[in-house]
């Protein structure tokens, strides 16, 4: 370790602590799919590697992959993957606008 020269300025500590809080917020927070379609989780993994296999079978892949798989997940599920992925999505924002009040407030209260 190499001892700094002088004092540190303010400025430069605020920007390492803002590094720090970057570092530690662009960890991965896994949302689970709401409780009321848990029981759509194994019907749709189902579907999801039947069109994987189709998707291969027909040498489709690259960008190509993703709009295949989402069209025939969703026809294979009859629509039920939408809903799914609508409520996972609203579950995924409710929880990153609990985590950002919660910092907001931490933040606040530390000034």
């Amino acid at each position: 370790m190499h001892a700094l020269p002088g004092k540190l300025s303010d400025g430069v500590i605020a920007f390492v602590a803002a590094v720090l809080v970057v570092v530690a917020l662009c960890q991965v927070l896994g949302v689970p799919t709401p409780n009321e379609y848990a029981d759509e989780g194994d019907r749709i993994e189902d579907h999801i590697q039947q069109s994987l296999a189709e998707a291969d079978a027909h040498n489709i892949s690259g960008n190509a992959i993703t709009p295949f798989l989402l069209k025939r997940v969703n026809e294979r599920s009859g629509g039920a993957s939408l809903s799914v992925n609508i409520a996972l999505i609203k579950n995924n924002a409710a929880v990153g606008a609990t985590i950002a009040v919660e910092l907001a407030k931490r933040t606040q209260a530390q000034t």
